[in-house]
């Protein structure tokens, strides 16, 4: 269920984040922790909803955005959300697999 406090959080995001967000989005079609810091563990938990509310009221105009995570050992766990008109969850989880590399 989510938490309506995400709302108010999101919604103070800079435009500039948001704006680098969605270009990650449009680019690659995946955004992970590590490129978007307000894609928290919490966000992704309770807050999705409002977080792909707050991309598509920015302009996003893909597919259908879902999420999901990947725990790496010596990691953590990394958040993603990714278009899936593009992905599907095990290409995304490969994807995640190679994300502590990556610069983008």
């Amino acid at each position: 269920m989510a938490d309506s406090r995400w709302k108010e959080v999101f919604e103070k995001v800079s435009l500039e984040s948001t704006q680098k967000a969605l270009s990650i989005l449009d680019r690659i079609g995946i955004l992970t922790d590590e490129d978007f810091p307000y894609l928290t563990s919490g966000a992704y938990e309770s807050g999705k909803e409002y977080f792909t509310a707050h991309l598509v009221q920015n302009g996003y105009n893909g597919g259908e955005l879902l999420t999901t995570a990947k725990f790496i050992e010596q990691h953590g766990a990394i958040y993603a959300i990714f278009d899936s008109a593009r992905f599907e969850y095990d290409e995304v989880h490969r994807y995640l697999g190679t994300t502590q590399n990556r610069i983008v």
